[in-house]
C-alpha cells in the first residue's frame, strides 16, 4: 500500500511538475514573443521615421533649392533689366544729344545763311 501510494505520489508530482513546466514555458514564450514583437515594432518605427525624415528632408531641400533658384532668377532678371534699361537710357540720351546737336547746328547754319 505504501509503495502504491508512493508510486502514485510520484506520478502526481511528475504530472504536476510537467504542467508547471509547460505553463512556465508558455509564459516565457509569450514574454519572449512580446519582447521580440516590441523590438521589431521599435525597429520598424525607427526605420519608418528615418524614411519619413529622409523624405521630408528631400522635400525641404527641394523646396529650398526651388526658392533659392527663384530668388536667384529674380535677381538675375532684375540685374539684366537694370542693365538693359541703363543701355537703353544711354542710347536714348545719345540719340537725344545727337538730335539737339543737329538742331543747334541747323540753327547756326540758318543764322549764318540769313
Amino acid at each position: 500500500m505504501y509503495e502504491l501510494n508512493a508510486e502514485r505520489m510520484y506520478e502526481l508530482n511528475a504530472e504536476r511538475m510537467y504542467e508547471l513546466n509547460a505553463e512556465r514555458m508558455y509564459e516565457l514564450n509569450v514574454e519572449r514573443m512580446y519582447e521580440l514583437n516590441a523590438e521589431r515594432m521599435y525597429e520598424l518605427n525607427a526605420e519608418r521615421m528615418y524614411e519619413l525624415n529622409s523624405e521630408r528632408m528631400y522635400e525641404l531641400n527641394a523646396e529650398r533649392m526651388y526658392e533659392l533658384n527663384a530668388e536667384r532668377m529674380y535677381e538675375l532678371n532684375a540685374e539684366r533689366m537694370y542693365e538693359l534699361n541703363a543701355e537703353r537710357m544711354y542710347e536714348l540720351n545719345a540719340e537725344r544729344m545727337y538730335e539737339l546737336n543737329a538742331q543747334k547746328h541747323n540753327r547756326k547754319s540758318a543764322t549764318c545763311q540769313g
